[in-house]
């Protein structure tokens, strides 16, 4: 073979493999086209969620964000997966509008005034905890935890009374959690009250050991 049919049989090899290129590419964009924005906006949410419940909560943003700011800004499910993520990133500033924008659509639901109530506990906002440990309570009046938060937050804002009545109130609903002992002590402790701190420690040793 000279070399002139050479170079012009690996042209035109070259050209088939580009009109494949070609070919395969506009496959690609009309399968876009086809699917239709809907289905492209659920491959976001859905990948989102994937890496969620995977643990990959950088992703999973990446993902949620780019389907509420493209396709639907009103979606509360992934407003509020949005805000879990950034909690688990301890980034709880971030978190915080993604809450109160899925508030704002389905109104007080308990899981999004907990999350909240959360993030203001966990950023030392301590007034704007209690507003929404409130709120959580009457929601959900025999959850302890959220007693334990609200006295919490009571006492670092210096009234201790509140924090008494918390804690105590915490403790009558789970009886055997060591750690609301331990901060109705030390909240005894903070005032002198030092026999009555030292039967909460002894309960909530008590209760360490028997778990």
């Amino acid at each position: 073979m000279s070399y002139a049919t050479s170079v012009k049989y690996a042209v035109n090899n070259l050209l088939c493999v580009s009109d494949r290129i070609i070919g395969q590419l506009m496959s690609f964009y009309r399968s876009i086209f086809v699917l239709g924005s809907g289905k492209i906006s659920n491959f976001y949410r859905d990948q989102g969620f994937i890496c969620f419940g995977k643990g990959n909560n950088e992703r999973a943003i990446e993902f949620l964000d780019t389907y509420l700011e493209n396709f639907n800004p009103t979606d509360p499910e992934v407003l509020f997966h949005a805000g879990l993520a950034h909690v688990r990133m301890q980034q709880y500033a971030e978190a915080i509008p993604y809450f109160r924008k899925a508030e704002a659509l389905v109104g007080k639901d308990p899981d999004i005034v907990l999350e909240l109530a959360t993030c203001f506990v966990k950023m030392e906002d301590y007034p704007e905890a209690i507003d929404y440990l409130k709120q959580a309570i009457k929601i959900r009046p025999a959850h302890g935890d959220l007693y334990y938060m609200l006295g919490t937050s009571y006492e670092n804002i210096g009234d201790s009374d509140k924090a008494f009545a918390m804690y105590q109130r915490a403790i009558q609903i789970n009886p055997r959690q060591p750690l609301f002992y331990h901060a109705l002590g030390f909240a005894y402790e903070s005032c002198g009250k030092h026999e009555e701190a030292i039967t909460c420690f002894k309960k909530a040793m008590e209760l360490e050991k028997n778990r």
